[in-house]
C-alpha cells in the first residue's frame, strides 16, 4: 500500500537486500575477499541486518555539510560495539560533496582525522574529481598534511579496543519502527553530547549488547521496555549494574506503568508544560529554580531518595492566560518530585536529554551529571580537566600490554549561518589526567613524541599532568 509509509518501507529494504545479494554474488565470482560497504549518510543503530550486507563500515561524517562535530563519536561509539572494521569518512570541503573549489583549512582535516583515530577508526578524506580526469593538487596537498601527522600515530591506534564505564541504550535502536531512517534520535545526541562534554568513558549499544560488560547503563528519554529488554535489565541490576533513567524510559510499552524497581511510582505527565526545577544546593554552577522546557512526567517516591522538586507555572501560557514573552513563572510552590536516586537506579522525570540536544542549557547537562557520578561512585575510571569542548578516550591495546589515553581538543566555531568550522588549533597548558589502573605501569610516555611523564600511583588510581599538548595527545601507559 503505497499510501502507508510502514509497507513502503518493508519494500524499499526487501528491494535494497535483494540488490546488496546480488552485489555480494557477482564480486565473489571474480573475488570473495573484496571489501564491499553499501553507501549510507547514517548508519542505523540496532539494524545490525542491514550492517551484514557490509563487509566494513564507513561512518560518513562531514562536520561541516550538516553532521556536525559530535556525529562522528556518536556514530563510532555504537559501531565499535559490533565487531566490524570501521573508520571516518569526512571531506576536503568547506561544506559538502560535490563542492568544487571548496576546501578546510588544513587544521580542520588534522583534527577530524585525530578524532578517527582517538575513537579506533581508520580514517577516509573524501574528494571528487573534476570531470577533466586531472587530479587537484590542493586537494591533495591538504590531505597530505594531515595523513603526515597521523602516520606518525599508527602504532597506538591499530588493534584496539575501548574502555567504557557507561553504555548508553541507543533511544534510536530501541524505537526502530518508529525512528527516522535520515535522523538521529534526539535523545541519543543529547545523551551523547552530555557525556562528551563531561569527559565520560562510554559506548552506545543496541539491545543485543551484553549489559554486563558496563558499570551504568543510561536509558534516554523513550525507551519502553517489552518482557524481553526488561528481563535482560532486571538481570542486569541483579548483577549489580546501575540505570539512569529519564521520561518516558523504563515504563511498560504498552502501560504507563515502571517495569523496574527505580525506587519511584509513575503518576502520568504533568498537566504544564513548560514547568520548573528546583536545583538549590544541587548543581555546581546555578543553584536556583531552572525552567523545563520538555514534557515532565510526575512520579511518586517509594524508596528512593529525592535530590530536587518540581514546581508548576501558576498556568499554562496561551491566548486565554498571557503573561509576558515566553511562558509563566514559577508559582514557588513545590509539587512532587523532579528527580530521585536508589544505590542502583536514578530517574529524572522529563525528557532530559532530548532537550539539551534542542536547548543546550546548562542545567540539564550538570543535572544528569550529578546523577551519573553519583550512581558511577567510586567506579569511575577516569577524570581530567579538559574544558568542555575537549575529548578523552581509553582504548586498551593488549598486543602491547599498554593502555593508550587521547586528549583532543579544538575551537570550533560557527560560519555564514550553521557551518561549524575548525580553523585555530589552541594549545592547553597543565592537563591533569587521572586513570584506576589494574596495576603500577612500568612507564607512561607522550607519543608520538616518546617523551616520559613523570606520574605517581596511588593505591590503584595514576595521576599525571601534560604540560601543553596542541589538537591532540597521545598517553601510553605501559605495562
Amino acid at each position: 500500500d503505497i499510501t502507508k509509509m510502514e509497507d513502503v518501507m518493508v519494500q524499499a529494504e526487501r528491494v535494497y537486500a535483494r540488490y546488496c545479494t546480488a552485489i555480494r554474488q557477482t564480486i565473489d565470482k571474480y573475488d570473495p575477499h573484496t571489501a564491499v560497504f553499501h553507501n549510507a549518510g547514517h548508519i542505523a543503530r540496532g539494524r545490525r541486518d542491514l550492517m551484514n550486507f557490509d563487509s566494513h563500515l564507513e561512518l560518513e561524517s562531514l562536520p561541516t555539510g550538516g553532521w556536525g562535530y559530535d556525529h562522528f563519536p556518536l556514530s563510532a561509539a555504537y559501531v565499535r560495539t559490533i565487531g566490524k572494521e570501521y573508520l571516518g569518512m569526512t571531506g576536503k570541503f568547506h561544506k559538502s560533496w560535490g563542492e568544487f573549489g571548496g576546501f578546510k583549512h588544513p587544521n580542520a582535516l588534522r583534527y577530524e582525522t585525530s578524532l578517527s583515530a582517538a575513537f579506533g577508526a581508520a580514517s577516509s578524506i573524501g574528494d571528487q574529481l573534476h570531470p577533466c580526469g586531472k587530479m587537484d593538487m590542493t586537494t591533495y596537498k591538504l590531505i597530505g598534511a594531515a595523513y603526515s601527522v597521523l602516520e606518525q600515530k599508527e602504532e597506538w591506534c591499530q588493534n584496539v579496543t575501548a574502555v567504557a564505564d557507561i553504555a548508553l541504550l541507543s533511544s534510536e535502536s530501541v524505537n526502530i519502527a518508529t525512528a527516522s531512517h535520515t535522523n538521529t534520535s534526539l535523545s541519543d545526541i543529547g545523551a551523547n553530547r552530555i557525556l562528551l562534554e563531561g569527559k565520560y568513558l562510554y559506548n552506545i549499544i543496541d539491545t543485543q549488547e551484553d549489559f554486563k560488560k558496563y558499570k551504568l547503563l543510561i536509558l534516554p528519554d523513550n525507551i519502553r521496555l517489552n518482557k524481553s529488554l526488561q528481563a535482560k535489565l532486571a538481570d542486569y541490576m541483579r548483577s549489580g549494574g546501575k540505570i539512569l533513567a529519564s521520561g518516558e524510559s523504563c515504563l511498560w510499552e504498552n502501560r504507563d506503568e515502571f517495569a523496574l524497581d527505580l525506587g519511584i511510582l509513575f503518576e502520568g505527565k504533568s498537566d504544564y508544560t513548560p514547568d520548573y526545577l528546583d536545583t538549590t544546593d544541587l548543581l555546581p554552577t546555578n543553584n536556583g529554580i531552572m525552567v523545563m522546557y520538555s514534557q515532565s512526567y510526575r512520579f511518586a517516591l517509594v524508596g528512593a531518595e529525592k535530590l530536587a522538586d518540581r514546581q508548576n507555572p501558576y498556568f499554562n501560557r496561551n491566548a486565554s492566560h498571557f503573561c509576558s514573552h515566553q511562558h509563566t513563572p514559577n508559582n514557588r510552590q513545590k509539587s512532587g518530585p523532579g528527580a530521585a536516586i536508589t544505590k542502583n537506579a536514578g530517574y529524572i522525570g522529563w525528557k532530559v536529554f532530548e532537550e539539551y540536544a534542542s536547548m543546550g542549557s546548562l542545567h540539564l547537562k550538570e543535572l544528569a551529571i550529578v546523577m551519573i557520578d553519583k550512581l558511577l561512585g567510586e567506579n569511575k575510571t577516569l577524570s581530567v580537566n579538559l574544558p568542555d569542548r575537549g575529548i578523552v578516550t581509553m582504548m586498551h591495546q593488549p598486543q602491547h600490554n599498554r593502555y593508550i589515553v587521547h586528549l583532543l581538543f579544538a575551537h570550533t566555531s560557527i560560519r555564514g549561518k550553521d557551518t561549524e568550522v575548525v580553523e585555530d588549533l589552541i594549545p592547553l597548558f597543565n592537563t591533569k589526567l587521572s586513570v584506576k589502573l589494574p596495576g603500577k605501569p612500568a612507564r607512561v610516555l607522550l607519543q608520538p613524541q616518546n617523551v616520559p611523564v613523570d606520574f605517581e600511583f596511588q593505591s590503584d588510581t595514576l595521576s599525571l599532568t601534560v604540560d601543553q599538548f596542541t589538537c591532540h595527545q597521545i598517553i601510553s601507559i605501559e605495562y
